[in-house]
């Protein structure tokens, strides 16, 4: 079985406790992360919005709270994830502001330059090749969009036993559970040509550890 393969059969399987699974992980704190996602791109009325990995669309309805004129288009793999960001769609009166998409982030199936913004909440850790995904966000994303993306990173060094536990217990277990893996961001903006504007570093889990990083694109 290949890595989208198996992607899909395990979300899949998520799907009917994925939020309440995600909320206890997290201690609820993925509520706050997909606002300051939000916060951070500075959304404009009638923006475009690419929501990568959009799984059951909070990022994205968290990005119509702060601009109900703006447009987002949400992509995942996983049609169980869709179902369910439809029934979120439909319960938040957002269907005329809100469409998704079941798509692979490796081919985007966008034409070039057509999104103002790009958000991502822990989206992009489980995908296969991130440099052909940055390459196609590249691609869609018109000159001068905006890019946020939070994921799971290894503790900083001066956390020496967190960062052993996160090593060796803590991301072997995610990846089994989530399919993802600690993604170095900064790297894959820089090599894309993405002008980095703000990174900040979360340490509030016993376990865990997220890095955000918001970005320029321009062409």
């Amino acid at each position: 079985m290949g890595h989208k393969e198996g992607i899909t059969k395990l979300y899949s399987r998520w799907a009917p406790i994925y939020e309440l699974a995600h909320h206890l992980q997290t201690i609820w704190r993925d509520s706050k992360y997909r606002n300051i996602v939000a916060n951070m791109v500075d959304i404009q009325p009638r923006d475009r919005i690419l929501d990568v990995s959009t799984g059951t669309g909070l990022t994205g309805l968290a990005a119509l709270v702060k601009q109900s004129d703006a447009y987002v288009v949400g992509i995942d793999l996983t049609p169980a994830m869709l179902y369910l960001a439809q029934d979120n769609i439909k319960n938040n009166s957002v269907e005329e502001q809100f469409g998704i998409v079941i798509g692979d982030m490796e081919n985007l199936p966008f034409v070039n330059n057509s999104f103002d913004v790009i958000i991502s909440t822990y989206g992009i850790g489980g995908i296969e090749d991130t440099e052909k995904a940055f390459a196609e966000i590249v691609r869609v994303a018109k000159p001068g969009a905006r890019f946020a993306a939070i994921e799971m990173v290894s503790p900083i060094l001066e956390k020496r036993l967190k960062k052993m536990v996160h090593i060796h217990i803590v991301e072997p277990w995610i990846k089994r559970l989530w399919g993802f893996r600690d993604i170095e961001l900064e790297k894959l903006f820089e090599k894309h040509g993405i002008n980095i504007e703000r990174t900040q570093y979360y340490d509030e889990f016993v376990l865990g550890s997220s890095k955000m990083v918001y970005a320029i694109v321009r062409k």
